[in-house]
């Protein structure tokens, strides 16, 4: 697994794959677990930024090249029933992405965009997205950091962790 970690505005975010969806075609899909069998489609702008304090429990999208390439794997529940995941381990030609943001006003939650294995699109995604970040923003400790950030604020992938974990520019 390869994967870019980054704290952006979700302004900067949508702008990168915005450009990136301009040369390379791709379609956004929620990702998780859910209730029913059909897949959710969205734009790039519609792309929602944190909310909670915690980047796993924040929105997850996969980056797929075409609606049809979508596969979505049954999860049988112990109480009964089935779940429906779309998610990496039936969709590896993907990129997963989580999407960063501020919260609370002075935290920026951590995003990060991931493949599983390597494939022609996910790796050119990647590579794109990759690029996107070193030509427009800061690499610290070989994560990337919006350049349009306000000194001050906390960079965290979980407001609950101790400030000596915090990621500082």
């Amino acid at each position: 697994m390869k994967q870019v970690i980054f704290y952006l505005r979700i302004s900067d975010l949508i702008n990168g794959l915005e450009l990136i969806n301009s040369a390379k075609s791709f379609v956004l899909v929620t990702a998780g677990l859910r209730d029913y069998a059909l897949p959710e489609f969205h734009e790039i702008n519609e792309i929602k930024s944190v909310t909670t304090g915690d980047w796993n429990l924040n929105h997850k999208y996969l980056l797929v090249p075409s609606k049809d390439s979508v596969n979505i794997r049954n999860v049988p529940q112990k109480k009964g029933g089935i779940k429906y995941a779309i998610d990496l381990k039936e969709n590896r030609e993907a990129c997963v992405l989580i999407p960063s943001g501020i919260w609370q006003s002075d935290n920026v939650i951590a995003g990060k965009i991931g493949i599983l294995e390597k494939s022609d699109f996910n790796e050119s995604i990647l590579g794109s997205f990759e690029s996107f970040l070193k030509n427009n923003h800061l690499r610290k400790k070989g994560i990337y950091v919006s350049s349009s950030l306000s000194k001050g604020l906390r960079l965290v992938t979980s407001i609950s962790q101790p400030t000596v974990y915090d990621l500082k520019y």
